[in-house]
């Protein structure tokens, strides 16, 4: 996981915006395996439930497409923050893309 961004959301909580890797979502409409989400805003809390400490450091990757277009979504009201675990939110990326 790379944190990519910290900023304060519409209600003065924080969002932290991530990068997960390492990860194995088959895609039934192209036949490939998803094995990063370049983009994933979360809760802070949600977050500091789910790693309980500081991993290590790593590359900031290009986040720029995915994070532009959620925040064209979350201010016209259309996108929201995973207040869930990593693992809930992956969950939830693996059922939306097999459903």
């Amino acid at each position: 996981m790379s944190n990519l961004k910290i900023e304060e959301s519409k209600d003065d909580s924080m969002v932290v915006h991530v990068q997960i890797s390492g990860i194995k979502i088959n895609n039934p409409n192209s036949g490939e395996v998803i094995e990063e989400i370049t983009h994933l805003p979360f809760s802070i809390e949600a977050l500091g439930s789910s790693i309980p400490e500081l991993m290590g450091e790593c590359e900031i990757p290009d986040y720029e497409d995915g994070y532009n277009s959620w925040k064209r979504e979350y201010i016209n009201g259309n996108a929201g923050v995973f207040t869930i675990s990593i693992g809930e939110a992956v969950e939830y990326m693996d059922d939306a893309v097999n459903s």
